[in-house]
C-alpha cells in the first residue's frame, strides 16, 4: 500500500488498472478556465460589440476610448475634449452640442451621428466615416478632415475656418454650395 501513497500524485496510466480520480486542484483550475472562457464568449457575442473593448466614459481626462463602441450608450453629459476615439464606433450616437475639441477621431465611424452644434475645433478626423451625420452648425475650425467620408452629411452652417479638407468630396455633402467658405468662423457659444 505504500506504493499507492507514493503514486497518488502521478498521472501515469497502468495497463489494465482502473483510472484514478483527479485531485481538487485540477478541478478548480478547470472550473476557473471554463468560467473565464464563458465570460470571454459572452463579451464577444454581446450584440454588435463583437471585437470591441468595453468602454467607460468616466475617469481621468482625456478619455482613452480608442477602438471603443459607444453605440447605444447615453453620452449626453460626457466631455470628449481631447479624447482618444481612434477607430471608435459612434454610429447614430447623439453628440448634439458635444465638446469634442481636439479629439482624436482618426478612422472613427460616426455614420448617422447627431453632431449638430458640436465643438470639433482642432479635432483629428482623418479617414473618419461621417456618412449621413448631422453636422449643422458644428464648429470644425482647424479640424483635419483629410480623406473623411462626408457622403450625405449635413454641413449647413458649419464653421470650416482653417479646416483641412484634402481628399474630401464636399459635392456629396448637404449644405455646401460650391466651394465652402473656409473663412467662416464658428458661432460663439
Amino acid at each position: 500500500m505504500g506504493g499507492d501513497a507514493e503514486a497518488q500524485g502521478a498521472l501515469t496510466a497502468v495497463p489494465g488498472a482502473a483510472p484514478r480520480s483527479v485531485g481538487p486542484a485540477v478541478w478548480l483550475a478547470a472550473a476557473l478556465l471554463l468560467f473565464a472562457l464563458g465570460a470571454l464568449g459572452a463579451w464577444l457575442v454581446d450584440g454588435s460589440r463583437a471585437g470591441y473593448p468595453p468602454c467607460a466614459t468616466t475617469g481621468p481626462r482625456p478619455l482613452d476610448l480608442d477602438g471603443c463602441d459607444l453605440r447605444g450608450q447615453d453620452v449626453g453629459d460626457v466631455s470628449f475634449a481631447g479624447a482618444h476615439l481612434r477607430a471608435a464606433r459612434l454610429d447614430g450616437v447623439d453628440l448634439h452640442d458635444a465638446d469634442l475639441r481636439g479629439a482624436q477621431l482618426q478612422g472613427a465611424v460616426a455614420d448617422g451621428a447627431d453632431l449638430a452644434g458640436a465643438a470639433l475645433d482642432g479635432a483629428q478626423l482623418q479617414g473618419a466615416s461621417l456618412r449621413g451625420a448631422d453636422l449643422t452648425g458644428a464648429c470644425l475650425a482647424g479640424a483635419s478632415l483629410r480623406g473623411a467620408d462626408l457622403r450625405d452629411s449635413d454641413l449647413t452652417g458649419a464653421g470650416l475656418a482653417g479646416a483641412e479638407l484634402v481628399g474630401v468630396d464636399l459635392a456629396v455633402a448637404l449644405g455646401v454650395d460650391g466651394v465652402p467658405d473656409r473663412s467662416a468662423a464658428c458661432a460663439p457659444g
